[in-house]
């Protein structure tokens, strides 16, 4: 019983950990989000803007990719659904 429960503490302490690194990386790409918004608005040039466009982009990607993070074959950010991603694409681009 005693290394069941230690196990279960375990489970959760590298649970937590890893949310906690992906809450984490996941403010920092909002940060990045906001900084090149901020470059856009001041920028008239198209090129720049479609570049700015380019890594907004990815940076959703990346939070996608965070928020669908698995631990222990269950999707972190997912609730009680933990088995189905919390972050889905639609066929027509939308989330």
């Amino acid at each position: 019983l005693i290394t069941q429960y230690q196990t279960n503490i375990d489970t959760a302490s590298s649970s937590l950990e890893l949310e906690e690194t992906q809450i984490s990386e996941a403010l920092s790409q909002v940060q990045a989000a906001k900084d090149l918004i901020i470059q856009a608005n001041s920028t008239r040039s198209v090129t720049d803007q479609t570049a700015i466009a380019s890594q907004l982009q990815a940076i959703l990607g990346q939070l996608v990719d965070l928020a669908n993070t698995r631990f222990d074959e269950r999707y972190i950010f997912s609730g009680a659904n933990a088995f189905n991603k919390a972050v889905i694409q639609n066929p027509d681009g939308t989330y």
